[in-house]
């Protein structure tokens, strides 16, 4: 099964499309250009829909959440931005989508970086390249695998009462670990902290990583 990443700009829009063994298999940007308004919203959507259209095969969908605490006339534009993307997908029927989820900036960094307050600065480019040795042009492209990597690490988490996923989740560090069941971290109650996530077993892990993934669940698809 592929997977998709969307990293959504209004400027520049990442894409990337990544196999089931974690090998980035084609990237993209989308340049907006001259397109302001509806119609730039409306030319991003069209080319996530091709971008997407050419996958021959089942394939999964991330796109970067919200982040909470921006500030400044963008984010209303950008909350357009995700609000058109999410729609268009959802009315596609295209046959061989299977989910759509949403994962939050701070998870994907804390997932791949290894902390969810990187800053985007000159070296960012170069912490991506040395965690992954690919080299992107830009940081949206950049983002949209690390997405589409996250997504990656949910869904074999999830599956880890298999012996290929038990190992997987033995083999991640605290720090990806933490990534995966933040939402259970922050669930009073729970009984789960950073302090004990060390004892946690691979199936109860593997349940936790489902918990929060379904909350990232924007919709499901037909396939």
């Amino acid at each position: 099964m592929a997977i998709i990443g969307i990293d959504q700009s209004l400027t520049g829009t990442g894409l990337a499309h990544i196999n089931n063994d974690g090998v980035l298999v084609k990237n993209s940007i989308i340049k907006t250009g001259k397109y302001l308004g509806t119609e730039r919203l409306a030319f991003i959507t069209d080319e996530i829909m091709k971008f997407c259209s050419g996958v021959n095969e089942r394939f999964v969908i991330a796109r970067e959440g919200y982040s909470f605490g921006s500030k400044g006339r963008a984010t209303f534009s950008l909350g357009e931005l995700g609000g058109c993307i999410d729609l268009c997908l959802f009315k596609s029927n295209m046959p061989n989508l299977v989910k759509y989820y949403h994962l939050s900036p701070n998870a994907v960094k804390k997932f791949c970086l290894g902390s969810g307050s990187i800053k985007k600065d000159s070296g960012y480019l170069l912490k991506v390249f040395n965690k992954f040795n690919i080299e992107f042009p830009d940081d949206n492209q950049a983002d949209a695998f690390m997405i589409a990597q996250t997504l990656l690490g949910f869904l074999k988490a999830s599956r880890a009462q298999s012996p290929e996923h038990a190992k997987y989740v033995e083999g991640l560090t605290l720090i990806e670990k933490e990534a995966l069941i933040a939402s259970i971290l922050s669930t009073k109650g729970s009984g789960v902290t950073k302090a004990t996530i060390k004892k946690i077993d691979h199936e109860s892990f593997g349940k936790y990583t489902s918990q929060t993934l379904e909350n990232c669940l924007a919709f499901s698809g037909k396939s």
